[in-house]
């Protein structure tokens, strides 16, 4: 299948999504949330039907996307000092109210303590195709940045993943202020790149969101690539046809 691409050809530098395009989860949500749980406040009661993983991972696009839309960009437009908060409140709508019940006033120490997995090595795996893909552009010395719409944590996630050296720097929405696909995050990647005009040797951005990544990078004056790795859309694949 062809790759979703622009039609430009050559590419002066290269900005990455992170999360569905570098790297993705581990295994479930609802069994990683599950695990802590039963770590921090021991094995719940049986569901009264199907499983509490289930039911969490089904929950959990609902849970997030509602306090997106409460609370924007992982609540930093609130002045927070960290996402944790943010996060806590995601988890914590994901858990069926017997589950709820059963974490108590152990919640808190939960929610701590699945933020901070999050942050490791434990909890994330790199897509087969990126050190390749990341090398290849390494040695051909197109310089690469990430751009994702992250919290303060990507640093160190991508620190403890190996995949800090590669890039010349990591934007995210967190500390921008700003979500993708607003143009100014674009933007302001091309200007860390020492990217001033948009041309054919201007910027390539690749993600895994059609709105935020492919179409997003578009609308500020740039190409873009979608990754879809159900369909074959590799990353090397997009490289090579940039």
């Amino acid at each position: 299948m062809a790759a979703a691409r622009s039609g430009r050809r050559g590419i002066a530098a290269v900005t990455l999504d992170a999360t569905g395009t570098l790297f993705r989860p581990r295994e479930a949500i609802g069994t990683t949330y599950l695990k802590h749980v039963v770590a921090v406040c021991g094995p719940p009661p049986a569901p009264a039907s199907g499983s509490y993983e289930a039911e969490i991972t089904a929950a959990f696009k609902h849970s997030f996307r509602a306090e997106l839309a409460a609370s924007p960009n992982f609540g930093r437009v609130d002045s927070a000092a960290t996402a944790q908060p943010w996060w806590g409140r995601v988890i914590f709508a994901t858990f069926p109210p017997a589950l709820q019940a059963h974490v108590g006033s152990r919640k808190d120490e939960l929610l701590a303590t699945l933020y901070s997995h999050y942050a490791t090595r434990a909890a994330w795996e790199v897509f087969d195709d990126v050190h390749p893909a990341l090398r290849s552009l390494q040695e051909r010395g197109v310089p690469m940045g990430v751009v994702s719409n992250f919290d303060e944590r990507l640093e160190s996630i991508l620190e403890t993943l190996d995949l800090r050296g590669y890039f010349d720097f990591v934007l995210t929405s967190w500390d921008h202020g700003v979500a993708k696909p607003d143009a100014s995050i674009f933007h302001r990647a091309a200007e860390l790149h020492g990217i001033t005009d948009v041309d054919g040797r201007g910027m390539l951005h690749i993600g895994d969101d059609a709105t935020n990544d492919l179409f997003g990078a578009r609308a500020a004056g740039y190409s873009g690539g979608l990754v879809d790795r159900s369909r074959q859309v590799t990353l090397t694949q997009l490289l090579q046809e940039h």
